[in-house]
């Protein structure tokens, strides 16, 4: 209550007017009906939210203070502050429980308008009359939501007071769901639910199928199960059932067909495909399961094929973009063992192809184009992991090494033929090729068969001068250094030693020659011959037959009784033993015809058949014979060369001897005379010995392999003595594997067995009391 109070005038002479605040003298109270009154305004105030109507409510007061009916529009702020009443007057718990039930009344409205269409229109299973449901319940969705923001923004302080201070009761947004979950579930037996996710999963197979569909809606309808709590129970266990069976009978019907690149394809967009309607529509939480589907239904059941039937097609094609497929789904489905037991398989059958046939021409190219092409695809196809890697490796060696001591000579012949003179090739692009021949090399377990051999071919390359380059060689030998060790490589290095030592040997001879006066008789002749010396340690160079003795002209042997004298002046000890058969010559050749001399490039063999003809007489076989001392098979050999050489209509002949006889063979009664007219286009004219090139070779190799052969016999025997000597006492077979495991190369089991019974026999070891034992002797 208000009064007016008058107090004593100011200082000013004025009074001053004061306000006092009282107490009601009667506590005010609410009307009886007041709880009931509010709630019919907040009651026509939901319903017209939910009929989509103006907010308006029951009169019972007239202007004139008299009771009537009537209706009048109201805000919401004011039906906000009716419920603010209610719950400060402590009648919130019924306020709650009234608008439970008024949201369970226009729920159940909405839902039975639903299931109504649903019998009215007779909605079946066809996509079409189940797409309209979804766009009428995508409308109903979009209305309830509206509808229950607006009637929580009302109910707002009952969320905020009443509801948050009682445990067990829900949010006004929270029971509007529920309630909605119920009755969506739950009319007619669940019709209404049934059929909307029936029409969802028809849509999404159908999207999957190439529809186009409308994303939007079945985003929002997705949304409206997960809001609700049931997209888990009653949508995601149905469609991911459904994609199981659609994706198993889709794999089936591909296999009957199959296409590997067509098939990887087709499962990679699977896997985007449901990327996408994670993205478009789906919970990220169905991600996962979905992705699990199609690799459990569509690709991993069918590995099996798809490896057995097309992962050698895209290997050969070299087909990176699918390999590349293959090895993500693979990885993804843990099969990778898989992949890489079928890359081992390829690349055995591969190189078993290219080593297995009978021309050896360009096997090493194809071998080194085929490497060329794993490292690609190992590299952009299969990310370059290791065990892929060691896959291609184990392969490699596997079946290289089935060959015997084919691939050895294999890489040893290309290898020469890429250090030989050769044109159209840069040293650089030389040194690339002989860095990817050690990769090929490293897989042999017969290095030591390869070393043999390059040092046979080395030895014509040094000798006969046919290298490319003397650093091409040091780097060759460096990279086989780097790889085997400096025991490999150190008859290899001496060689070059002896080249380099032969230079120095033949210069300080040519001063002692010159220096020294007197000599053999026939030394003045001999001074017109020059002669270079290549001076050869026996344990470096490669093995050779014994030289028959020649007869050689007195020129040569002027010389030759010269150096030996020096050499063993020089170094005592040591013993020369010449090597005719390795020896070339360049003779002059003069005729009248001829306007100038012509220089003949030949063997030394070659040579002394040659100046057997300067007194100007024909010769027969055997004078022949006698003169030389040369052989007879290979006297024939060199008489075919001088004799039966080539005819060119462009550069001339390169018959320098005549033949009485026709046909190849060469008889005893044959007479042969220098060809008198012999022409030529060239001054230089280098004659090859006439011989089958494949025999010739044949007969070094397996001079060469002999050689190895030996050499292996003693790493055997050393190898068991060093055993037996730390051990005392073994068994057979606890030997025989300490052997192998310590031999570089793959050894035979009966050459070892073999070894210690030479062993036995020469007393280095005996057998033991026990049986299957052995003792070693001291």
């Amino acid at each position: 209550m208000l009064r007016n109070k008058t107090n004593k005038s100011g200082s000013d002479g004025k009074k001053v007017l004061k306000l006092k605040i009282k107490p009601f003298k009667k506590i005010p109270t609410l009307p009886s009906n007041y709880e009931d009154v509010t709630w019919e305004k907040l009651s026509d105030a939901v319903d017209a939210i939910f009929n989509k109507a103006p907010l308006l409510v029951k009169t019972t007061n007239r202007p004139n203070g008299q009771l009537g009916d009537g209706q009048e529009q109201v805000s919401r702020e004011e039906l906000y502050r009716s419920v603010e009443d209610l719950c400060v007057h402590k009648m919130g718990a019924k306020l709650y429980s009234r608008l439970k039930d008024k949201l369970e009344h226009h729920t159940s409205l909405i839902i039975q308008r639903l299931a109504s269409q649903i019998r009215t229109n007779n909605i079946g299973d066809d996509l079409p009359s189940l797409s309209n449901l979804l766009e009428s319940v995508g409308a109903v969705w979009t209305d309830f939501n509206s509808a229950l923001s607006s009637v929580r923004s009302i109910f707002l302080y009952l969320d905020r007071s009443y509801v948050i201070q009682n445990a067990g009761c829900m949010s006004i947004w929270d029971s509007g769901l529920h309630i909605y979950r119920e009755h969506f579930t739950t009319v007619n037996e669940g019709v209404v639910s049934e059929k909307v996710v029936q029409g969802l999963i028809m849509t999404i197979e159908s999207e999957s199928g190439g529809m186009a569909i409308n994303r939007d809606l079945v985003k929002q309808l997705l949304k409206m199960l997960l809001s609700t709590g049931i997209y888990r129970t009653k949508f995601e266990s149905l469609f991911l059932a459904s994609a199981s069976a659609s994706f198993k009978t889709e794999g089936l019907s591909m296999m009957a067909d199959l296409n590997v690149p067509f098939f990887l394809q087709h499962v990679q967009r699977r896997l985007q495909q449901s990327h996408d309607m994670v993205h478009a529509y789906l919970d990220a939480t169905t991600k996962g399961p979905l992705v699990a589907v199609i690799e459990d239904n569509l690709f991993n059941p069918h590995t099996g094929m798809v490896l057995k039937n097309g992962f050698n097609l895209l290997m050969g094609e070299e087909r990176v973009e699918s390999l590349g497929m293959l090895y993500k789904l693979m990885e993804r489905v843990g099969k990778l063992q898989d992949v890489k037991e079928a890359l081992g398989e390829y690349v055995k059958g591969k190189v078993e192809e290219l080593l297995g046939g009978s021309d050896s021409k360009d096997e090493v190219d194809k071998l080194l184009n085929f490497q060329s092409s794993l490292k690609l695809v190992h590299q952009k196809a299969f990310d370059g992991i290791e065990i892929f890697k060691y896959a291609v490796k184990d392969a490699f060696e596997e079946s290289m090494n089935n060959h015997g001591n084919k691939p050895p000579m294999l890489l040893c012949k290309f290898v020469d033929a890429k250090l030989k003179q050769s044109k159209g090739i840069t040293e650089a692009q030389v040194e690339k090729v002989l860095n990817e021949t050690m990769s090929l090399f490293r897989h042999l377990s017969n290095k030591d068969v390869f070393e043999g051999l390059y040092r046979k071919d080395l030895s014509k390359r040094l000798l006969f001068r046919k290298s490319t380059s003397m650093d091409l060689e040091k780097f060759f030998i460096s990279e086989l250094k780097n790889d085997c060790g400096a025991g490999y490589t150190s008859k290899i290095e001496g060689m070059f030693k002896d080249m380099n030592m032969s230079e120095e040997i033949t210069s300080q001879y040519e001063t002692y020659a010159k220096d020294t006066k007197g000599g053999a008789a026939d030394f003045s002749a001999a001074s017109n011959t020059k002669m270079e010396l290549w001076v050869l340690t026996a344990g470096y160079w490669p093995s050779d037959e014994q030289p028959h003795k020649l007869s050689l002209p007195p020129s040569l042997v002027a010389h030759q009784e010269r150096f030996e004298a020096y050499y063993a002046n020089k170094y005592q000890g040591r013993r020369v033993e010449w090597k005719h058969n390795l020896s070339t010559c360049q003779v002059e050749f003069n005729l009248p015809s001829f306007k100038s001399k012509k220089t003949l490039e030949i063997s030394e063999l070659q040579a002394l058949v040659l100046l057997c003809f300067n007194d100007g007489h024909p010769k027969k076989m055997n004078e022949l014979l006698e003169t030389t001392g040369i052989q007879r098979e290979e006297l024939a050999a060199i008489l075919q060369s001088l004799a039966m050489g080539k005819v060119s209509k462009d550069k001339g002949t390169t018959r320098v001897l005549t033949k009485s006889s026709k046909g190849k063979e060469i008889l005893d009664s044959d007479e042969f005379a220098v060809n008198a007219s012999f022409t030529h286009k060239l001054a230089r004219i280098k004659i090859p010995n006439i011989s089958s090139k494949k025999a010739e070779d044949e007969k070094e190799e397996a001079k060469a392999l002999e050689s190895v052969n030996r050499d292996r016999m003693h790493q055997i025997d050393a190898a068991c003595i060093r055993i037996m000597k730390s051990r005392k006492t073994m068994k057979h077979q606890d030997l025989m594997g300490e052997i192998m495991s310590q031999l570089k190369f793959k050894a035979n089991a009966q050459d070892i067995k073999r070894r210690i019974e030479s062993l036995i026999e020469r007393e280095y070891m005996e057998r033991g009391e026990e049986r299957g034992s052995y003792n070693y002797l001291a």
